[in-house]
């Protein structure tokens, strides 16, 4: 094609956070040959606005913090005819609802919906919306089995739907010392590190994480807890972490720019997720070498083999938890033989260019 496919990505904002993180990585390694790039925000931009490379033509910014409504309906239509936009492509629920509308308004073929989790359609009225939007869409690509077969099961179409695996970039996701400056600000020198990067949710379940540890970390003195991320269960864990005496073992280090620095510090991984897409943050773990546990939700059990790439247990299971956390703690063999299997299993089957190629597929497929 002599000219290139203008493609709109449509997101609520750029905050930090794997589905987030996934849409850049996409964006930043899509073909510039054959595609241009223009990015949406309905919200505020975000802090990962700023990863965006410089390929993208356009960065523009709804600021619709109170909805979209139709006035922003029809700002995201009239940036769409402005750009000559050919391809739309969401990003979650709101996105997916005004995106879908707007293409649908300039006429634009080829829109591609991304779902990147299953929390949304457990409510009623979030499965209505995604199946009204869904009627617009002409591909709503999953991260995983689950997350397909939850919407086959609020009636979207087997037709319509497709599984692309969120991927990593291997290359930048690799196995090196942590720096000393790192391991002197966080005084982890000398220290056995559990280590989980997440937003602070219930579904998250960073407080069955921490009850595991104190489970653990009273026979082992030189254990440490490093909790990544912010959100709005982050002061109940730290109240819990005081309530269970063991606030001086436990790290929270807020919202960080430095994951993969911060991945390096750990000797294992834990998600302990009532809910799961496919977890960028575990594969990056995993990419990373780490030994990791992760509930048996979701797209997690998709990713691990239990007990060769890692460790599957219950959600909410503290005791299942402990065990498995004792399991690694206690034998370094065994973390080194899940951490090597780990980083296998994302460069064969969980690649940022196999996920790329697959999308440029669908925007392609789409226009015909």
């Amino acid at each position: 094609m002599s000219q290139k496919i203008r493609v709109a990505h449509i997101f609520l904002t750029l905050n930090i956070g794997g589905m987030e993180k996934v849409g850049v990585d996409l964006i930043n390694n899509i073909d510039t040959d054959q595609f241009e790039n223009y990015v949406i925000c309905l919200q505020e931009q975000g802090p990962l606005a700023k990863n965006l490379n410089k390929e993208v033509r356009d960065l523009y910014c709804l600021d619709a913090k109170n909805g979209v409504g139709l006035k922003g309906l029809l700002e995201i239509v009239r940036y769409l005819k402005r750009h000559k936009i050919k391809v739309v492509h969401t990003n979650n629920p709101a996105p997916h609802l005004w995106g879908s509308l707007a293409a649908k308004i300039c006429g634009i073929r080829s829109l591609v919906h991304s779902v990147h989790g299953r929390g949304f359609i457990r409510y009623k009225k979030g499965a209505m919306i995604e199946k009204f939007a869904s009627k617009l869409s002409k591909s709503i690509v999953c991260v995983s089995e689950d997350a397909a077969l939850q919407r086959k099961l609020i009636g979207i179409p087997s037709a319509k739907l497709s599984v692309v695996s969120n991927g990593v970039d291997t290359d930048v996701f690799y196995d090196e010392q942590p720096t000393n400056k790192l391991l002197e600000e966080l005084a982890l020198k000398e220290k056995m590190v559990i280590g989980s990067v997440a937003r602070f949710s219930v579904d998250k379940d960073q407080e069955t994480l921490i009850r595991a540890f104190k489970g653990v970390a009273d026979g082992e003195p030189d254990l440490v807890l490093l909790l990544v991320g912010d959100g709005e269960t982050k002061q109940r864990c730290k109240d819990l972490a005081s309530d269970l005496d063991i606030a001086s073992k436990v790290i929270f280090t807020g919202a960080r720019s430095d994951v993969l620095d911060l991945l390096r510090l750990m000797d294992i991984y834990v998600l302990a997720t009532h809910t799961e897409g496919l977890s960028i943050s575990l594969l990056e773990a995993m990419s990373t070498q780490r030994a990791v546990i992760a509930t048996s939700v979701g797209g997690n059990v998709e990713v691990i083999d239990d007990q060769k790439n890692g460790l599957l247990v219950p959600e909410s299971d503290e005791n299942a938890l402990i065990e498995a956390i004792k399991e690694l703690v206690e034998s370094k063999e065994t973390r080194n033989v899940f951490a090597d299997n780990a980083r296998k299993t994302v460069m064969e089957r969980y690649s940022v260019r196999a996920m790329v190629e697959q999308y440029q597929a669908l925007y392609i497929k789409h226009l015909k």
